[in-house]
């Protein structure tokens, strides 16, 4: 049924087949059809310049996400927006799709769809670019007030980078005059949105984690170097009213926990393949270590990688070992790693230090014209090493199971460590995770992994003989012996309770 016009009282509002908006048949406004829900009014109001939209599957971050650009592009004239996704035809089949059910033709002045180019030019002199965002050319000659990346996941990183930069279009920008004749920025309405279903990868370590503000009901870290222009919101299915009500149930039958995470509860924590599924569950808020606790140090080596040095605490009366403290560099030399490392070492009160620096054993190998190992540098300024047992899967297995048992914590300070362990993962399967047990973690941003893994190897296989400051297996490096799980884990056939029902 038609409605009378609210401008001019005389005509109908006509609603165009397959559009989402309405037009009067006498003065020609126009209505647009769309009422945001709470999380996505709430994306709208975000005054960030960089805003991600990271959703499960049925949370409407498509629509929200073009929403927010067909207010920009009615909103700034002679401004110029692009549209982004992996290939063309994906962009067609999403957010080109849901802009024009939303764009009302009147406003648009015409469309080119030669090869090689394809545009929308709006009446107010708006330019909207479709761009596949694997050609990197094109990006690098766009001067925008506005860009749209679909299913940045499958991306480049370069990309991101590339359209950030090219974000500076003065169409967007009101400017005004101070006191002292200088121009400043009065109002701004330049806009990026990134929009992909949760994955790891440069989308967690390069935009959630440097968001200076996430949505979300999960606290996630924040980079000490973060991005004061960049936002996150995450988007469940729950939070969509208008799916059916068996939806969530109906797609999420049969899935594995970790898929069932990413794409119903766009949840970041819980990808594929996870080393330690219950690494989020042992992060603790930081506390002054009592001056009694034994202390522990691991080091990972790098040059251009990071050099990772952990401090670890024994509390003695629960048998619990806290990561309460990292230092976490890459590209510095050695003085600089052992200034920092000597300052962590010199806090531990006198006699608490157990043992030596236990660090990668590859450090001990002779490297360059000097025939200098690692171990050997920084002996010059004072820090001797232990070597370490570089048994991965053994390694593994033992910070797994003190994880399993409550016995080892993470500090909430330590960036880095909470960042690795959060996508320390094993190669990408399909949905049978099963096929990834018995494989190497992915050999990349592991170097606090590794560190946390020399250390805990010289703890023992039970974490209750902590309590007794047994803080070793054997003295001697030879025939040390094999990790064995705890008597408590070898008894229990119980399965691990589902964290979700009704699947």
């Amino acid at each position: 049924m038609n409605r009378k016009c609210k401008l001019c009282s005389a005509g109908e509002m006509i609603q165009p087949d397959g559009k989402k908006y309405s037009v009067c048949n006498i003065c020609n406004a126009t209505e647009i059809h769309y009422k945001p829900q709470p999380h996505q009014a709430q994306f709208h109001k975000d005054p960030h310049t960089f805003k991600a939209i990271f959703g499960a599957y049925g949370s409407g971050k498509t629509t929200t996400a073009v929403m927010s650009i067909v207010e920009h592009v009615l909103a700034v004239p002679h401004g110029r927006t692009a549209l982004l996704a992996p290939t063309m035809q994906l962009l067609k089949e999403t957010s080109y799709n849901e802009l024009m059910k939303f764009l009302p033709e009147g406003h648009i002045k015409y469309e080119t769809k030669t090869k090689g180019e394809e545009k929308i030019v709006m009446k107010n002199g708006h330019e909207i670019m479709l761009l596949p965002s694997n050609d990197a050319d094109k990006i690098r000659s766009l001067n925008l007030t506005g860009f749209y990346l679909e299913e940045a996941s499958n991306s480049k990183y370069e990309v991101y980078v590339e359209l950030s930069a090219r974000l500076r279009n003065e169409a967007a920008v009101e400017y005004e005059v101070d006191e002292e004749g200088k121009r400043k920025v009065k109002k701004s309405r330049l806009l990026g949105i990134l929009c992909s279903n949760p994955d790891s990868g440069w989308i967690r370590t390069e935009i959630l984690y440097k968001s200076d503000k996430v949505y979300a009901t999960i606290n996630y870290p924040r980079d000490p170097f973060y991005n004061p222009y960049l936002s996150c919101h995450l988007h469940s299915s729950f939070q969509n009213k208008y799916l059916d009500p068996d939806f969530q149930t109906r797609i999420g039958r049969g899935k594995p926990d970790w898929w069932v995470k990413r794409y119903i509860y766009g949840s970041f924590e819980y990808s594929e393949g996870l080393v330690y599924p219950t690494f989020l569950e042992h992060i603790v808020e930081p506390f002054s270590i009592p001056a009694n606790w034994k202390r522990l140090f691991g080091v990972d080596f790098g040059l251009r990688d990071p050099t990772v040095m952990l401090g670890i605490a024994i509390d003695p009366d629960k048998g619990i070992a806290y990561v309460y403290d990292e230092h976490y560099e890459a590209e510095k030399p050695v003085n600089h790693h052992a200034t920092k490392m000597r300052a962590m070492v010199d806090k531990v009160p006198a006699g608490m230090i157990y043992s030596q620096i236990i660090a990668d054993p590859s450090g001990k190998t002779r490297r360059g014209t000097n025939g200098k190992s690692y171990f050997g540098h920084y002996s010059e300024y004072g820090l001797w090493f232990k070597e370490g047992i570089n048994n991965i899967d053994a390694g593994i297995m033992k910070v797994f199971t003190y994880f399993a048992l409550g016995k080892l914590k993470i500090m909430s300070n330590c960036f880095n460590v909470i960042r690795e362990g959060r996508e320390y993962k094993y190669s990408s399967g399909a949905l049978d995770i099963e096929k990834n047990r018995g494989e190497k973690p992915i050999d990349s941003n592991n170097h606090a992994m590794d560190a946390l893994r020399y250390v805990i190897q010289e703890l023992p296989d039970n974490p209750e003989d902590l309590v007794n400051e047994v803080y070793f297996n054997s003295t001697k490096t030879a025939g040390r012996k094999t990790f064995n799980f705890p008597k408590e884990l070898q008894e229990d056939d119980t399965p691990v309770t589902e964290w979700y029902t009704g699947f």
